[in-house]
């Protein structure tokens, strides 16, 4: 029986059962569609991410479904969408200023980056998710690395090579989903603590989005 004969018994048992059978049918009905939902936007984020998403080849004859066999032919196919971000990145901008120019013209201060990044590493810190990768570490070499790193960023925006450099130095943290989000939510908090424009904040969206792609642990 097809997924879409299914969904339409389903929907009939909800409108004609009783109360009962309606409210578990209902819970069924939910769950499929919750399901699919679920199963169409990772396909969506993996097609997107330009990594390779699974696809079954299976031959199947008429009246026969696929077997396990079948199944098990799986193909890694690489799937790229021309809409999805990919370096180089140009450095957000403010006007005709890159966002670090901005900022020191801004607050009159060549130092206002290395505050920009303490406050960034105190919120980043305070989060569960974030603070175990934080144990042990030199705060201060990490500060400065990054610093260097964002100024970067901030001014001549991301090449290919800075990319990669960029992903290959994170990879050994086997980042979790919830701990990039984290530290990206903290990154946006800073920069709208230091009045950076929602629309050049958006700008490093594109940015941020590739690399949760490439840093976060499968």
């Amino acid at each position: 029986m097809s997924t879409t004969t299914i969904l339409v018994v389903l929907v009939l048992l909800v409108v004609c059962g009783s109360a009962a059978l309606q409210f578990y049918t209902y819970r069924a009905l939910t769950l499929i569609i919750g399901e699919r939902k679920r199963e169409r936007e990772a396909f969506e984020r993996a097609v997107a991410s330009g990594k390779p998403v699974e696809l079954p080849v299976m031959s199947v004859s008429r009246g026969q479904g696929p077997t396990v066999s079948d199944v098990e032919e799986t193909q890694k196919l690489k799937v790229v969408s021309p809409l999805a971000p990919r370096p180089p990145f140009p450095a957000p901008m403010v006007g005709d200023l890159t966002v670090k120019q901005w900022m020191i013209h801004a607050y009159l201060n060549d130092n206002i980056w290395a505050r920009f990044v303490d406050s960034f590493y105190v919120r980043a810190s305070s989060s569960p998710f974030v603070a175990p990768l934080f144990a042990d570490k030199d705060m201060a070499d990490i500060k400065r690395k990054f610093l260097a790193t964002l100024l970067i960023m901030c001014d001549k925006g991301v090449d290919e090579h800075a990319a990669a450099t960029l992903i290959d130095k994170h990879l050994h943290l086997n980042m979790s989903e919830a701990a990039y989000d984290a530290t990206m939510n903290a990154l946006e908090e800073t920069l709208v603590q230091y009045r950076v424009p929602e629309e050049t904040i958006g700008q490093f969206v594109p940015m941020i989005d590739y690399f949760r792609d490439e840093m976060v642990a499968a």
